[in-house]
């Protein structure tokens, strides 16, 4: 068989470098074409100093040649000086995408930004996994020094609790050490007699005295469940901080073939969630532990970027590796008007008689 019908080649071309060339150029005249004097007017009302002005105008002419749709979500305030710096220009870049986000930043205090910068930060694997987790009101009355303060396994429980989006907010650092507790007395109320949600929500809209201690949220959305459904959901926020509706979305979306990656608190999560999610025996769930475990902190606060990193090293370890007992020959391909040396392997096995696929495996440093 030709060489020519056995490979698969990869050689970089060069024209794509023009095409990028090209693009820029294109992107600066379509700015040319956005940029109005609604936009200066715009500019000129919110920064005053006229450096400033200068300033924004150029970052944002910068961005325009990335995203020329910036307009239809950006809010000129979210580039005030002490904003792009705080978050920095790369980051703030995916903040402008989202209208819903700049109107929550642009809300918050300077004291409240920079707690919200922290937490937006902290032990973050996936920054627009988090930035789109993070809901601003859980954290107003949370103050960044207090915080600092507490014992690395304090703080870590308070911002887990904080990016769980719970219905049991904390918003009072002096009352974590009962957090827990308060949270499993309730939720067990509702696992005992799920009839407890009507009760509650009826003394909360028609009493002008009683105030339910259930958080209103929480008896809204149980109140469309059954029975069944509100044990669960009631475990499900016992134990993980987390609603019934995530719990099966982390499971649809991660559940199947969870044993098969890498295991880690993320996974024990998950299969213990799918024990909750797929019982049907009322009775069975009334007999599942609620003790507090740390580890659930742990394992809750990136839960979707770690999955969805071990599932991407799962498939990456399914891929080719090299072998050199399957190396077959070698090309030379031309790149950036030089010749360079490249091997090619049978990914099937050299000896293998059945099947030919081959393909070139190299390296291209950018400096070539």
């Amino acid at each position: 068989m030709s060489n020519k019908k056995q490979l698969v080649k990869y050689k970089k071309n060069l024209i794509k470098n023009l095409f990028n060339i090209l693009g820029k150029i294109k992107a600066r005249l379509n700015n040319t074409k956005i940029w109005n004097e609604d936009i200066e007017r715009k500019i000129e009302l919110e920064f005053t100093n006229s450096t400033e002005q200068e300033e924004v105008k150029a970052f944002l002419k910068e961005l325009l040649t990335r995203n020329n749709k910036l307009l239809e979500t950006i809010d000129i305030r979210i580039l005030n000086k002490y904003i792009v710096n705080l978050f920095g220009k790369a980051r703030l870049e995916r903040i402008i995408t989202d209208t819903m986000v700049q109107k929550d930043i642009l809300e918050l205090s300077e004291e409240q930004l920079q707690t919200y910068n922290y937490i937006l930060n902290y032990k973050v694997t996936d920054f627009n996994e988090r930035i789109g987790n993070l809901n601003v009101y859980t954290l107003k009355k949370i103050n960044l020094e207090e915080l600092k303060k507490l014992s690395e396994k304090d703080r870590l429980k308070v911002i887990s609790i904080i990016l769980s989006n719970s219905e049991f907010h904390l918003n009072d650092l002096s009352k974590l050490g009962n957090y827990y507790e308060e949270r499993r007395k309730i939720c067990q109320k509702i696992i005992d007699n799920p009839k407890e949600v009507e009760i509650e929500y009826e003394k909360e809209m028609n009493s002008k005295n009683e105030i339910t201690e259930i958080p209103f949220d929480l008896l809204y959305e149980m109140k469309k469940l059954s029975d069944l459904e509100r044990i669960k959901y009631a475990i499900c926020e016992t134990l993980y901080g987390m609603s019934l509706e995530k719990a099966k979305i982390l499971c649809n979306s991660f559940g199947e073939n969870i044993t098969d990656i890498e295991q880690s608190e993320d996974t024990r999560i998950i299969k213990e969630l799918l024990t909750i999610v797929e019982e049907d025996d009322i009775e069975k769930l009334r007999k599942i532990e609620l003790d507090e475990n740390y580890k659930n902190y742990e394992g809750t606060i990136n839960i979707i970027s770690n999955l969805r990193n071990a599932y991407l090293h799962k498939y990456q370890d399914n891929l080719y590796k090299i072998n050199e007992e399957d190396y077959i020959d070698t090309q030379t391909v031309k790149i950036k008007r030089k010749k360079v040396d490249v091997k090619i392997y049978n990914v099937l096995g050299k000896n293998n008689d059945k099947e030919n696929f081959n393909m070139i495996l190299t390296s291209i440093r950018r400096n070539l």
